[in-house]
């Protein structure tokens, strides 16, 4: 067991002086691991040791164990070829940068260890690592924040503008699109088969002009939330359907119920699909625009009445984003997802449409972070980075029975 620990103490990557411990590459498997294990991926099917060993393309050789290992791989050298940069370019970790170290480490022990870094320890060792190779992986993760900052600035400072136009148009589409639902949602229903609102809270959202339900005696009849109950002539429950939203059914998984059109609900639809792109016409961003007002039923995009902005990497269905990057400004065409129909229009991208306030958020996220130069940055560093890539080292024996199968999935660390 001594002799197991102390190898996967040895460092298996090489660059002149800097290198990466085969704990380090385990903890960095087991992030992904817990990434991949998570609901939005393949979930608890990947905590199954025998799914690494299925066969994901169809050369019929490469596995799920082998695609990830060989990304975090790929990944590790990445950051040992920038850590390698950080002293060329005779760095220092900023004292800030350290003080934030210590503190979550003081954190992680007090919370997750109870006080104790023994229990901490323990707690990480089936990720392969323990207090130190943690502190260390944080800290190798501050010096490329730090590097990528010293090179380009905050917020991209220091990069050409001429730099940052080429990347946003090589890298981002502007579309709009006629969206056509071929799906409903299925709403929570009460006893009598009707939709159910509910308030921003969840409470009944009831119709207070309509009555007030009484029993035999006379008495209000309350729900749950002693809220009175509001019923129409019928004994329905009045809904208040104009203030009120609906709760959609939720499976297993926590995701909503829906339901397929079919047969004539889904003629309808694909009827009225070609009906729209009769009228649209090539290279005519107006005539686009008025179709979207008249037929779109993405109420989303109201927000952004300037299109939306994506790259290959958004979250986004598969099938638009391929057409899209496909096709040549102007030009149209409709797309079957999932979720519908998408009659999509590629716009002429705006210069300078990264930096436009209106446009905030495809560019930042929720915290105000400048995504878009973030991924800029990272951009420019791998290129830098791709010239040490070769000069690396592995002694590929110490990590031979390393891989997503001998780590747990970590989420925290």
């Amino acid at each position: 067991c001594l002799a197991g620990c102390a190898q996967k103490g040895k460092p298996f990557m090489t660059l002149e002086g800097e290198k990466i411990s085969v704990n380090t590459y385990m903890l960095f498997l087991s992030r992904v691991k817990g990434t991949l294990c998570s609901s939005t991926n393949f979930g608890s099917a990947a905590k199954q040791p025998s799914f690494w060993d299925v066969v994901m393309d169809s050369d019929g050789m490469t596995t799920y164990n082998d695609y990830y290992c060989d990304m975090v791989l790929d990944s590790a050298k990445a950051y040992l070829a920038a850590m390698y940069i950080f002293e060329q370019e005779g760095l220092k970790l900023p004292d800030e940068y350290k003080d934030a170290i210590k503190e979550e480490m003081d954190r992680l022990v007090e919370t997750d260890g109870k006080g104790s870094k023994a229990t901490l320890n323990s707690l990480l060792a089936q990720y392969g690592a323990n207090y130190d190779v943690l502190r260390e992986a944080y800290t190798l993760e501050a010096k490329i924040a730090y590097l990528k900052d010293h090179l380009y600035g905050d917020n991209g400072s220091k990069i050409a503008s001429s730099v940052i136009e080429r990347y946003y148009q090589a890298t981002y589409v502007k579309f709009r699109h006629v969206f056509l639902y071929t799906y409903e949602v299925i709403y929570e229903k009460d006893a009598n088969g009707d939709d159910i609102y509910y308030t921003d809270d969840g409470r009944i959202a009831y119709d207070t002009t309509r009555h007030q339900k009484v029993d035999e005696n006379g008495a209000l009849v309350r729900d749950e939330n002693q809220d009175v109950i509001y019923i129409n002539r019928d004994g329905s429950i009045a809904y208040d359907t104009k203030n009120g939203k609906r709760m959609p059914e939720l499976d297993d998984k926590g995701y909503a119920v829906t339901r397929d059109y079919e047969g004539e609900e889904l003629r309808k639809v694909l009827d009225m699909a070609q009906i729209i792109m009769e009228n649209t016409i090539e290279d005519d961003e107006n005539t686009f625009d008025s179709l979207v007002e008249k037929y779109n039923e993405d109420v989303g995009m109201d927000e952004f009445p300037n299109g939306y902005y994506i790259t290959k990497n958004t979250d986004y269905p598969e099938e638009v984003k391929e057409a899209l990057f496909e096709m040549e400004e102007g030009d149209i065409r409709q797309v079957r997802s999932e979720n519908g129909i998408h009659i999509v229009m590629k716009y002429k991208l705006d210069k300078g449409g990264y930096a436009k306030k209106s446009n905030v958020t495809f560019f930042a996220d929720s915290d105000g972070n400048y995504l878009f130069m973030d991924a800029l940055k990272e951009q420019l560093l791998n290129a830098r980075i791709e010239q040490y890539l070769d000069e690396i080292e592995i002694k590929e024996e110490l990590i031979e029975n390393v891989d997503m199968k001998s780590v747990e999935p970590n989420y925290d660390y």
